[in-house]
C-alpha cells in the first residue's frame, strides 16, 4: 500500500508529489485455549481452570476472559456449553465454545443366577452366567474377582461364593451366589 500527496508547492511554484510506502500489519484477534471436559456426577467444575487466552500484541489475556454461558449441572448427566469471550484493546474480540459431558458415578452391576445348584461330584464352573457391566466402563465381566468359593461338589450343602468388580472409578460391585450341592 502506498500514500500519496500531491498538493504539495513550494515557494517557487514547483508542485511536488510524495509517494510513501505503508505496510500495513494484521492485528489478528487473541486465541482462547480450552478444551472439551468429561465429569463424573458429583464432581466439582472450575470452567477456568486450562483455561488461556492470548493475544499478539496485548500478550496473556486469560485473566480477561468472560463467561458468556455456563449450564453445566454437575448432578444431572448429560452435554453442557460454556462459551468464553475475550477481547483486545483493539477491540478485536474471541468467542470459544466448549462441551462439559457430566457422565454416571454408578457403581458396576454383577449379574448371574443367584441360586444354582450341582450334582455331587459334579464339574463347577465358577464364572458360569456370572457377568460385570458398568455404564461408562462397559463389559467388566473379565475383571471380575472371587472372593470366597467354598464349594465343594463332593460334601451336600449350600455354600456362598462372593464376586466382585471395581470400576475405573473406584466404584465397587459385589454379588453373592449360593450354590446347592446335593
Amino acid at each position: 500500500m502506498t500514500y500519496q500527496d500531491s498538493g504539495y508547492t513550494d515557494e517557487t511554484y514547483i508542485n511536488y508529489s510524495l509517494e510513501v510506502p505503508i505496510t500495513v500489519i494484521e492485528n489478528g484477534r487473541p486465541v482462547i485455549t480450552a478444551t472439551d471436559k468429561m465429569l463424573k456426577k458429583g464432581q466439582k467444575f472450575n470452567p477456568k481452570l486450562d483455561l488461556n487466552a492470548l493475544d499478539k500484541e496485548n500478550g496473556d489475556l486469560t485473566s480477561s476472559v468472560q463467561i458468556l454461558e455456563n449450564d453445566v449441572d454437575c448432578e444431572q448427566e448429560g452435554s453442557y456449553h460454556v462459551t468464553y469471550s475475550v477481547t483486545d484493546s483493539d477491540s478485536n474480540t474471541m468467542t470459544k465454545t466448549i462441551m462439559v459431558t457430566v457422565t454416571s458415578n454408578e457403581a458396576p452391576e454383577i449379574t448371574g443366577e443367584a441360586i444354582t445348584s450341582v450334582n455331587p461330584n459334579s464339574t463347577f464352573d465358577v464364572m458360569s452366567s456370572i457377568k460385570a457391566t458398568e455404564k461408562e466402563d462397559g463389559d467388566m465381566t473379565s475383571s471380575i474377582t472371587v472372593g470366597s468359593n467354598d464349594v465343594n461338589t463332593g460334601t451336600s450343602g449350600v455354600y456362598t461364593i462372593t464376586y466382585k468388580v471395581v470400576d475405573s472409578d473406584g466404584n465397587e460391585g459385589v454379588f453373592l451366589r449360593k450354590k446347592f450341592s446335593n
